[in-house]
């Protein structure tokens, strides 16, 4: 069973579409802020990690591939 649970925070960063973040909002958000919302597009994304058990795999931290032929757009090392 799933508790709901109250928690106080400063900010709130969320990555949400912010559609989505206002209609869970509800009646609280300001109806001028429930209906621009409502206009808003978005796109899904999804993000795949690989570990890759080797050293020096790049030298590069961060490499785009903006080409409809290949299936990512980007590559990150950590």
């Amino acid at each position: 069973m799933i508790q709901k649970t109250n928690v106080r925070f400063g900010y709130l960063i969320s990555t949400m579409p912010l559609s989505e973040l206002v209609r869970s909002i509800g009646n609280e958000a300001p109806k001028e802020i429930q209906e621009a919302a409502h206009g808003l597009r978005h796109i899904s994304v999804r993000c795949v990690n690989i570990g890759i058990n080797r050293e020096n795999v790049t030298d590069k931290h961060w490499i785009y591939y903006p080409e409809d032929t290949i299936l990512w757009l980007a590559l990150l090392k950590m």
